[in-house]
């Protein structure tokens, strides 16, 4: 065998190593951790919500439901004034939709549609929501946070 093409292949093999492993070291990218506000802030107000309407109906429906649901809503929106948040209520045939900026709130129903047999459909600030209509009370929750890093949007 010839030996200088096996030290040649050799010293190839251990420069072209070298070349790849401080190309993998320099490669590194940073990312921005996730924003997870909007998110932690949709399921607690579902969770608020669901045991809300749990304990209504043990009470015996006393539909007072409503009433304690756009309470809580009002107390989450003013200790959350930096998100936009929309709340969608109600019964079946009579759904009602809410939206808080700035910890203020006001009521829309203009741009609620209702499709048969189980949709229900919003339209807020150019963008659609679908949501699954259910038999009993409905409770949807949208949370709409800003930072420097973009716009998280969640709906629970």
């Amino acid at each position: 065998m010839n030996k200088k093409g096996q030290y040649f292949l050799l010293a190839a093999l251990i420069l072209s190593t070298v070349l790849f492993s401080i190309g993998t070291i320099f490669n590194t990218a940073v990312s921005v951790p996730e924003d997870k506000t909007s998110k932690e802030l949709a399921g607690e107000m579902s969770y608020e919500a669901s045991e809300l309407l749990a304990h209504d109906f043990l009470q015996g429906f006393s539909f007072r439901a409503e009433s304690d649901l756009l309470s809580l809503s009002d107390y989450y929106a003013s200790n959350h004034k930096d998100a936009e948040i929309i709340i969608i209520y109600g019964m079946p045939d009579s759904i009602k939709a809410r939206y808080y900026i700035n910890g203020e709130s006001s009521d829309f129903a203009s741009n609620i549609t209702l499709s048969p047999p189980n949709l229900i459909t919003i339209g807020y600030n150019e963008e659609s929501y679908k949501f699954i209509k259910h038999n009993g009370y409905n409770y949807f929750v949208i949370v709409k946070t800003e930072d420097a890093y973009g716009k998280f949007i969640t709906a629970k």
